[in-house]
């Protein structure tokens, strides 16, 4: 079942194209956006354990210290990674991973994206996501990305199709929130020539 105010994709995909990476402004001023570095850590376990983050986009409490948020990252299985955080006077306020899957699912990646509170609507996001399709497609050769998101997480929803994602598949009961669960869509773009 979906939220009253996500349509299906077949209705979605009736609208407005999704825009093109010309479209967008490409960089947000006063941002300056890197490859993820260790030193990085400090304000990337501040926005991933933020309390907004943690509701609306994370499978797993907060951390315990910089040590244990850079294992985690470092962590994910993946056959190559391109990691960018989003900088505002050095603070990180966003991040994004592509992380590219072996074997027989080398063609496809998936995509983990957030961006702080406090930030949001300055197109940050916009901004991470145009890069990583863009690395995507053209340093990865990806002809497949796909995403995970909490159904009621409407202004994540929104960004990504806006970038051409379509829903894939819904996966009920996907996560532990307080005494309940959340469902999730599963979303994906095909990246064609």
């Amino acid at each position: 079942m979906q939220p009253n105010n996500i349509q299906p994709a077949s209705a979605l995909a009736r609208g407005r194209p999704p825009l093109q990476m010309s479209d967008r402004r490409f960089a947000p001023e006063g941002i300056e956006f890197c490859p993820r570095r260790r030193d990085h850590a400090a304000g990337l376990l501040a926005l991933f354990s933020a309390p907004h983050f943690l509701e609306s986009a994370s499978t797993r409490g907060p951390w315990s210290d910089e040590g244990e948020f850079n294992a985690w990252l470092d962590g994910i299985v993946a056959l190559r990674r391109f990691e960018a955080v989003a900088l505002s006077n050095g603070r990180p306020v966003g991040f994004s991973g592509l992380y590219v899957h072996s074997d027989f699912r080398s063609h496809c990646g998936s995509v983990m994206l957030g961006v702080a509170d406090d930030m949001q609507g300055r197109g940050i996001g916009s901004t991470l996501m145009a890069l990583l399709l863009a690395t995507a497609k053209t340093r990865a050769g990806l002809s497949k990305v796909q995403l995970t998101v909490f159904t009621d997480n409407a202004a994540a929803i929104r960004l990504y199709r806006s970038f051409g994602f379509q829903f894939e598949g819904l996966h009920q009961m996907f996560s532990r929130r307080g005494d309940g669960y959340v469902d999730a869509y599963s979303m994906a773009v095909i990246l064609r020539d």
